[in-house]
């Protein structure tokens, strides 16, 4: 969901949230008609049912397509307000939403329940009884909501023994995400991988690979390239809707110079690979502060671009091992170059590496200073996956 089309449909999403707000059950709560009898419950429709696990309060559910929104949700809190009604009290749960990827998504207080012990819902005040209620809006990669959703329940709840559930369609009779004082909070380990779970299909040929700051030559006779590349640097990445939200950039400065006639460079041609053997992600149109796309160098010029791939915010340091592969054609997943630092030792992609040739060899060495690529590699194999 992007420019128009991202603000149409997220506008869509959130008149139809309007509706069910208009539609919702608060007015027919205990401050309409007060119920004779002191409470025992609350007066609500049935909890959905639910059939993930239980979170802790305050840590994060993603919820929705894709799994592209983060909900936090605290432990509900008895309040001071007046509800109008007696026999019963003010509770209030606070809000945080927050984009965990890309998009513009809709966000309204009917999207969260409170439920008490018996499985029963908490039916909410026909007016707001406290300050900075979660407001009925939009949230996209730069802007985030906050806000307290209020319930009533009886003057002794015990809301211990309350849990909180948020679903993304308010009127769906399943909810996304759960909250108890029994939760579990997702683990916090610590991410290794700048993509887990997303294997390298990339290939060198047995090639040697350079250290970085290195030179290498790559491409056949009059139509050379020399290319260098230096160590990646951690960069931290502002929200954009050119990236996730969840993501810091690796960023690489690549020197490329045209030796023979002019050279068309592509983002495209340089893959980043960690120690893990996964391939990292990027944006094939370019992230902020990336400076390549496409581009031809002059024979005789030079040109320095920033490469930027992605790593688990927060977490770019720890991923180790990292080399980045050059490859000429896009098409295939062998490439011709590749740089890494040898003390951290990072796993050869297609095997052990052949030697150069020495001085003294019988054999020709190729003019890129190593061997040809393998030609047992799939020319025709899809160009890896570049986007989240």
């Amino acid at each position: 969901m992007r420019s128009a089309s991202r603000r149409l449909l997220a506008t869509a999403s959130l008149m139809s949230l309007v509706a069910v707000t208009g539609a919702c059950s608060s007015d027919s709560g205990p401050d309409a008609s007060p119920s004779p009898t002191k409470p025992t419950g609350c007066d609500g429709k049935k909890a959905p049912t639910f059939k993930g696990t239980k979170q802790a309060f305050e840590s994060v559910a993603s919820v929705g397509e894709g799994k592209a929104v983060g909900i936090q949700a605290a432990a509900p809190q008895l309040t001071k307000a007046s509800s109008g009604a007696e026999g019963w009290s003010v509770a209030t749960i606070s809000i945080h939403a927050r984009v965990l990827t890309n998009g513009i998504f809709a966000v309204t207080p009917d999207s969260v329940m409170l439920i008490d012990e018996k499985g029963r819902q908490c039916t909410r005040p026909r007016t707001n009884a406290v300050k900075s209620p979660l407001p009925v809006g939009e949230i996209d990669e730069a802007e985030s909501a906050s806000g307290k959703v209020s319930f009533l329940v009886p003057d002794d709840a015990q809301l211990s023994k309350y849990t909180v559930m948020y679903a993304d369609d308010p009127a769906s009779p399943a909810a996304d995400a759960e909250w108890s004082r029994q939760g579990v909070a997702p683990s916090a380990n610590a991410a290794t991988s700048c993509a887990p779970g997303r294997t390298s299909p990339m290939k060198l040929g047995e090639i040697e690979r350079e250290d970085w700051g290195e030179s290498e030559v790559v491409g056949s006779e009059g139509a050379q390239m020399r290319i260098t590349v230096e160590k990646p640097t951690v960069k931290p990445l502002n929200p954009s809707s050119k990236h996730p939200n969840d993501v810091d950039g690796l960023a690489v400065k690549v020197k490329i110079e045209a030796l023979g006639s002019a050279a068309f460079v592509d983002r495209n041609m340089f893959q980043m690979v960690d120690g893990e053997g996964s391939l990292c992600r990027y944006a094939p149109l370019g992230t902020e502060g990336e400076t390549l796309t496409t581009d031809l160098i002059q024979s005789g010029q030079s040109q320095t671009y920033t490469l930027i791939f992605w790593a688990p915010k927060g977490a770019a340091d720890q991923v180790k091992k990292l080399q980045v592969i050059h490859r000429a054609d896009t098409s295939t997943t062998t490439g011709d170059a590749g740089w890494h630092d040898p003390k951290e030792k990072a796993p050869y992609p297609t095997g052990r590496p052949k030697p150069k040739p020495s001085p003294s060899s019988s054999a020709s060495p190729s003019t890129s200073g190593s061997a040809a690529p393998s030609s047992s590699a799939p020319a025709s194999t899809p160009t890896p996956l570049s986007t989240p």
